[in-house]
């Protein structure tokens, strides 16, 4: 391509860019495929204009930005992938907008992605009375088991009781097995809600099951992905071991294809794990890069979750003014992403600084908001003592 561009034949350059890319994008050298495309797609408007080629490689841009954790520059391109995008390619535009809507919970967008999905399915239009009917079923599939995460993180759990109920026969006529693997993911997504994260021994059988699925389809984005997810599931089973396994392996895969996002949330969780074992020096020696991980790849709630597991620390460490400031850093945070369910992280070390100052009433908040019927449950003993305390 290189050599192409150097002579001036600008088509032939471009075209050896996008090829190029896909064959990086198959070796997952992610960093290969942003700069190729970079150097394609600033020679794009140098040639006549292909909407299908411009649009492939945006959403090719877009999807390895995604792994990149730079999600602001990820939502320009698949935008700019939709106004080039053929407006007679409904499955194609359908597919755009669900990978769009995918990125919000990491940005704490979870208001906007109602009318996205809406766009999605509006895309989608009627099922066409042809061969095209399948390829229209699995795209539905996609986008419909796409918004459970949507529900999720708004704490919806009665809607997504009703999708799962309505997924399930498409899936079973219509689906592949990613299909299947995504859906026993969501699966585990409704169970969490419906039992507060409490034992969630289900969900742990519906991501052992992905987690074999992934493995069997051999993409280590799926790998790294449900990895994570495992380790959640076994985290809120109390299996710390099996847990600390699955979430290392997850880190692992997706260290070796700088897939960003994962490595935050394996990180972050790995310090709750650690935290919820009593050990502070293993969270202490996570902690750091969980934090600067967080950061970097700018997710909101992940950098509140970091926080509050700083705030944790520096209360162990009798740093009482850390402490604080970490803990309402979290908390604010979280306000734009109110049925975040673990917010007792940064309430417990918050609580514990208020008692300590007797001030009996803004704990008394703290201890409100944990027993909110949207947080975790807490253990019986504790919720009790909670409710005795409100009550006085």
């Amino acid at each position: 391509a290189h050599h192409y561009d150097v002579a001036g034949d600008t088509e032939q350059a471009v075209g050896w860019y996008l090829r190029s890319a896909e064959v990086a994008q198959s070796q997952y050298s992610n960093e290969e495929v942003i700069s190729t495309l970079d150097h394609a797609i600033a020679r794009l408007d140098e040639i006549p204009k292909d909407r299908e080629q411009i649009t492939w490689s945006y959403e090719l841009l877009a999807d390895s930005l995604v792994i990149a954790g730079r999600f602001r520059e990820a939502d320009a391109a698949y935008r700019t992938a939709l106004d080039q995008s053929p407006e007679d390619d409904r499955l194609w535009r359908a597919g755009l907008y669900r990978k769009l809507v995918l990125i919000y919970p990491q940005q704490g967008r979870m208001k906007e992605s109602d009318a996205v999905f809406n766009l999605a399915l509006d895309s989608l239009g009627p099922e066409p009375d042809n061969i095209e009917g399948f390829k229209w079923w699995r795209t539905w599939l996609d986008v419909q088991i796409c918004r459970f995460e949507n529900l999720y993180y708004q704490a919806r759990f009665d809607e997504m009781s009703a999708l799962a109920e309505e997924i399930k026969p498409i899936l079973d006529q219509f689906g592949d097995l990613n299909h299947r693997k995504d859906y026993l993911n969501r699966l585990s997504l409704y169970v969490y809600r419906r039992d507060r994260f409490w034992l969630p021994l289900e969900a742990v059988e519906y991501m052992e099951e992905a987690w074999q699925i992934a493995r069997t389809l051999g993409d280590p984005v799926k790998i790294a992905s449900e990895g994570f997810d495992l380790g959640f599931a076994l985290l809120f089973s109390g299996e710390y071991e099996k847990a600390a396994l699955a979430f290392q392996q997850g880190l692992t895969k997706a260290e070796s294809i700088d897939y960003l996002p994962v490595q935050n949330q394996c990180l972050v969780y790995l310090t709750i794990l650690y935290r919820l074992s009593g050990d502070i020096e293993l969270a202490r020696g996570i902690q750091t890069r969980s934090l600067e991980m967080a950061e970097r790849v700018g997710a909101p709630v992940y950098i509140g979750t970091a926080e509050a597991n700083q705030s944790w620390l520096c209360y162990q460490d009798g740093q009482m003014g850390r402490a604080e400031a970490s803990a309402r850093k979290a908390l604010k945070i979280w306000q734009a992403t109110p049925a975040y369910p673990f917010q007792w992280l940064a309430h417990w070390p918050l609580m514990g600084l208020l008692l300590a100052r007797d001030e009996l009433q803004q704990a008394i908040i703290s201890a409100k908001v944990m027993l909110d019927p949207a947080q975790q449950r807490l253990a019986d003993d504790v919720t009790e003592a909670l409710k005795k305390a409100i009550q006085g």
